[in-house]
C-alpha cells in the first residue's frame, strides 16, 4: 500500500513533467537555432530515471510496513 501510494505521486509528478516540458520545447524551438530541442534519448531517460528514483525512495518504507504487525498497529493508532 506504502509503495502504491508512492508511485501514484510519482506518476502524476511525472506526467505534469512531461506535459510541461513538451509545451516549453514547443515553445523554446524556435528560439533555438541549429539544436535540436527534443532528443529521443532525453525524453525516455529522464523518465526513466524519475521513476527509477520514484520506486527506489518508496521502497524502503514500504518494507518497513510490511514488516510491522498488523494488531500491533492497529492498538497504537
Amino acid at each position: 500500500m506504502v509503495l502504491d501510494r508512492t508511485m501514484h505521486v510519482v506518476l502524476v509528478g511525472l506526467l505534469a513533467g512531461v506535459l510541461t516540458a513538451t509545451l516549453a520545447s514547443e515553445l523554446l524551438q524556435h528560439q533555438v537555432f541549429g539544436l535540436s530541442p527534443n532528443p529521443l534519448a532525453v525524453w525516455i531517460a529522464a523518465p526513466l530515471v524519475i521513476l527509477a528514483l520514484g520506486v527506489a525512495s518508496g521502497y524502503l518504507p514500504a518494507r518497513r510496513a510490511s514488516r510491522t504487525d498488523p494488531n500491533v498497529a492497529l492498538r497504537e493508532s
